[in-house]
């Protein structure tokens, strides 16, 4: 669009005279040539009266054109416009002359000229001019080269298109590769030809006439046209709705063309076995999706009938209630398979077995379970229904008892017979049954110590009672998914469960162990076995008489996940473990412990004289015992490690979140992890020590937190007596007790480093630390804080005492850091021999 002033000169007065405008500035680039209509619109003001009428002539360069009449408006306005149907006359000095012949024009007047572009869009094709001077466009590209009689192109096109438009615009362009004998230039149908991607060639026209096409061609293969082979084609550019591109050079700067043989989608498969060559994911043997539409398996199956039994399935449209059991959809026969096999709710069998045998001989219906058991072969699959069935009987071969989980078949023990014996090295699998009822001296519900594999699926184990194992006992593999076993009772060993030596269970899915009872191992017993369980798998509320409401182990035994919930038991509510034989070696691992009680030690977990314990990864919180270790309780054992485990909340009268007692010759070690919040009716509201030979607490700068703990008597955070600790860049914070809020050590070799005793509180001695006992204590490089809001000072030693100070730094709230009216001795670090100071010296010696 341009603009330019014009002047307009009025001739004469009274009657018509010739007004004549030309444009004085007129440049070569002001016009240029046109394929399409040119309209000029000329505004301006001429001095005659509104309502005046004037003739109006427009001539551009050398033709003229009778505008018509122009009527005259308010304040002398007036418009008129010109337009020229065909290619403009001139270019370069094109100059424009208004004629206006009126009765009253006189005086002089400015008006102004824009180009209107037609409104009738123009098409043309133009060649491809190479910038090495060929002509791309009237080139042939021939395909006879290729073998194959349908191929697939890929052109890319860089294409430099310079167009004779000086003025910014926007353009749709469009590459096309057409079969020789077609001009997409004379044709209306371009169907014959494949273009580039649909708008990928629109472009915006810059100052200097430059736009650029980039984008891939499309895959002509792919496209409805396809490329066959010998054909010789053409490329094109197409440029439509843009009126004025006359001339237009096109210096194609790079191209590429690429052909690939008969596999359009990429997917590895030719033509013509690649039943849909615009689709990657249909190809024979691809993973059908049913119910699409789409034969992805390139089959010629069906696509809604996914079973193949000649209906298809209702989310299709069809009557099939289940697509994906050949034997279920209406008008089949009802077996006992836990499916509505003919699609009417109701009318199921009852009471009844179907055997399929693993020969693919025809299903048999039979009524007597214990019968079919005992005739079954290795393979075969029972299909139980719904109803009661005398149990009693023994599976020996490799078969699978399959129930009904709408309404689960009840197999029913009695007498001194389990609900169902498994035989030695048989493997078998349940699913979906309920075992109750069973008594038996090992396996109440489900008998198989010598079983090879058993596997219980969306089973219920319940009301089964025995000497050991009152739910049921295993000596091989057991694997309980989707299972509850719940109220079952054992005189002896394992309420719900009993894991014989070298077993290994498997809790998954939704499994809960519940509500069973037993003198130890009221849910869970263990007898140098190991059990992996899931984070879903919860053992709750199990009660044991002795020891181990939630899990009792014994010997070497290993516990990997889950929840154990709200047991009780007299000791090790949520777990326990012992030695067994004078071996056990016992790993806890990723394990959820929360609100068990025991009435004497270990709310959470009781590790009594197990040789060596290891507890990785897992949360105590919110556990109750009535005597020692609330979280955690260590009693005579020899090793334990903790490795990123938090001690919450616990609450006991000694150890609030840990205690440990021994016989001298226990070592305890931990690496970060925490105890935070446990409380102690009596000394050690976090951890509670007593006749320990090492205890580690954190490693090299893995800190253990000792936070928010509290005790009524001594050591809020930790209390020791008797032994070895080394307190390693510990955060012991914010705890409290009557004496010693952080620690209270007597008789201990302590070696405190790089760490800080942070805001503890004592309401009688030591807010921060208190020596009750003979010890010998070394602060090695500590920042000691008193709470600002004890009245007692942050360390108290009483006498005889050792206090070992080496490159400590000690500031404290209160007036003395160390008590003068105590005596104390001090090592001082520096000196040859060992030195006895007394207090204030000490006091000067530790700052």
């Amino acid at each position: 669009m341009r603009s330019t002033c014009l002047a307009l000169a009025l001739i004469g007065c009274g009657g018509e005279r010739d007004l004549e405008v030309t444009i004085t500035d007129t440049s070569p680039d002001t016009w240029f040539a046109c394929n399409g209509p040119l309209t000029l619109r000329i505004e301006g003001t001429v001095d005659a009266d509104p309502g005046d009428e004037l003739s109006a002539v427009v001539t551009l360069g050398p033709v003229g054109v009778d505008a018509g009449t122009l009527s005259v408006g308010s304040n002398g306005s007036f418009a008129v416009t010109a337009s020229y149907a065909n290619e403009a006359p001139c270019e370069g000095d094109c100059p424009v002359t208004l004629s206006l012949f009126g009765k009253k024009a006189t005086g002089e007047a400015t008006t102004s000229i824009e180009v209107v572009p037609g409104s009738v869009p123009t098409l043309i094709t133009a060649e491809l001019v190479s910038s090495a001077g060929g002509t791309v466009g009237l080139d042939v590209v021939t395909l006879a080269d290729n073998p194959a009689d349908s191929l697939s192109a890929e052109l890319w096109t860089r294409l430099n298109i310079l167009l004779d438009d000086r003025t910014p615009d926007v353009v749709d362009a469009v590459v096309l590769l057409c079969p020789e004998d077609v001009d997409p230039s004379a044709v209306e149908d371009i169907s014959a030809c494949v273009p580039s991607p649909a708008g990928a060639d629109v472009a915006g026209v810059g100052q200097r006439g430059l736009f650029a096409s980039t984008e891939p061609f499309a895959e002509a293969g792919c496209s409805a046209q396809a490329v066959a082979s010998g054909v010789p084609w053409k490329l094109w550019l197409r440029i439509a709705d843009h009126s004025c591109a006359g001339r237009v050079t096109l210096p194609l700067s790079s191209r590429a063309l690429r052909f690939v043989t008969d596999d359009c989608d990429a997917d590895g498969v030719l033509l013509p076995d690649d039943c849909d060559d615009l689709d990657p994911a249909t190809y024979p043997g691809a993973e059908e999706i049913w119910y699409d539409g789409i034969d992805q398996a390139c089959d010629g199956g069906t696509d809604d009938d996914q079973d193949g039994d000649g209906h298809a399935a209702t989310i299709a449209g069809g009557d099939d209630c289940d697509d994906e059991r050949a034997n279920v959809h209406p008008g089949a026969t009802e077996v006992c398979d836990d499916a509505d096999n003919d699609c009417i709710p109701g009318g199921e069998k009852r009471d009844t077995v179907t055997v399929w045998a693993a020969d693919g001989s025809d299903p048999v219906d039979v009524t007597d379970l214990a019968a079919a058991v005992a005739a079954a072969g290795d393979g075969d699959v029972l299909g139980v229904c719904p109803g009661d069935y005398a149990g009693g009987f023994t599976v020996g071969a490799d078969i699978e008892l399959v129930g009904d989980p709408r309404e689960l078949p009840r197999i029913l023990g009695g007498g001194t017979a389990p609900a169902v014996r498994v035989g030695a090295d048989a493997t078998v699998a349940f699913r979906h049954l309920e075992l109750r009822d069973g008594v038996a001296a090992q396996g109440g519900g489900l008998s198989a110590p010598q079983a090879a594999s058993v596997e219980l699926e969306g089973c219920r184990v319940v009301d089964n009672q025995a000497g050991a194992g009152g739910g049921l006992v295993a000596g091989g593999s057991l694997t309980l998914l989707d299972t509850v076993v719940s109220d079952n009772r054992a005189q002896d060993f394992g309420g719900g469960v009993l894991m014989l030596p070298d077993g290994s269970l498997l809790l998954d899915g939704a499994t809960e162990v519940t509500a069973n009872t037993a003198r130890v191992g009221g849910g869970v017993g263990l007898v140098d076995a190991t059990a992996i369980a899931a984070t879903t798998v919860s053992v709750h509320h199990n009660d044991a008489t002795d020891g181990g409401g939630g899990v009792f182990g014994s010997g070497d035994v290993s516990w990997d996940g889950g929840g154990i919930e709200a047991n009780t038991a007299s000791r090790g509510a949520g777990m326990a473990f012992e030695q067994a034989l004078g071996h056990g070696n016992v790993r806890v691992a990723r394990v959820t412990l929360t609100g068990n009680t025991a009435a004497t030690d270990g709310g959470g977990v009781l590790f009594d004289g197990v040789p060596s314990v290891a507890v990785e990864s897992s949360l105590l919180e919110g556990n109750v015992a009535g005597e020692r270790g609330g979280g955690i309780a260590l009693i005579g054992c020899a090793d334990a490690a903790l490795a990123g485990v938090d001690v919450r909340t616990g609450t006991a009268r000694y150890g609030g979140g840990l205690a440990l007692q021994g016989l001298g010759a226990n070592t305890l070690s931990t690496l970060a992890g925490s105890f935070e919040g446990n409380v102690a009716s009596q000394d050690g509201g976090g951890l509670w020590i007593d006749d320990a030979s090492v205890v580690r607490l954190g490693q090299g700068k893995t800190a253990t937190a000792i936070v928010d703990n509290q005790a009524t008597a001594g050591g809020g955070g930790i209390a020791m007596t008797r032994g070895q600790l080394e307190l390693v860049s510990p955060d012991v914070a914010r705890n409290s007790a009557a004496e010693g809020g952080g620690l209270r050590l007597s008789g201990v070799d302590a070696a405190l480093l790089s760490g800080q005793l942070l805001d503890n509180a004592a309401t009688s001695a030591g807010a921060a630390l208190h020596v009750a006992g003979p010890s010998r204590v070394r602060l090695d490089g500590w920042l000691v804080v008193d709470s600002g809001v004890s009245t007692v000072p942050g360390i108290r030693v009483d006498a005889p005492q050792l206090v070992v100070c080496s490159s400590t730094a000690i500031a404290d709230a209160t007036a003395n850091t160390v008590e003068e009216r105590t005596i104390a001795a001090c090592y001082d670090a520096t000196a040859t021999a060992f030195t006895v100071h007394t207090a204030p010296d000490c006091n000067a010696l530790c700052n």
